[in-house]
């Protein structure tokens, strides 16, 4: 799939058997294809993108230190995440990242 993206680490990922090369990117919420912004990391899928159908990033188990990798990386590009908070347990814990930014809870 090319450089490191947060996608690689996300639950949602899927890989089809398919003979087109490379493979395409998909995923439960864009299963059409992932847009390049968030592919090359221009977009951060940990907050909703138009098209996602609700369905935002999960943390895929053990792919902890692959995230902590990205998110080293995003921090190189757009500077530190000002709300540190890990998605580490389903879609309640991205919900609860996204409330939290979005100022509805207070955690």
């Amino acid at each position: 799939m090319g450089p490191l993206n947060l996608c690689q680490s996300c639950k949602r990922r899927r890989y089809e058997d398919s003979c087109v090369v490379p493979m395409p990117a998909i995923c439960e919420a864009f299963p059409k294809g992932i847009p390049d912004e968030i592919l090359v990391n221009q977009a951060d899928h940990r907050n909703r993108y138009p098209g996602d159908h609700g369905l935002i990033f999960v943390l895929a188990a053990g792919d902890e230190d692959l995230y902590q990798a990205w998110e080293n990386l995003w921090a190189s590009r757009h500077g530190p995440d000002p709300y540190p908070l890990r998605p580490t347990n389903e879609t309640q814990a991205c919900r609860d990242v996204n409330d939290y930014r979005d100022g509805r809870i207070d955690l």
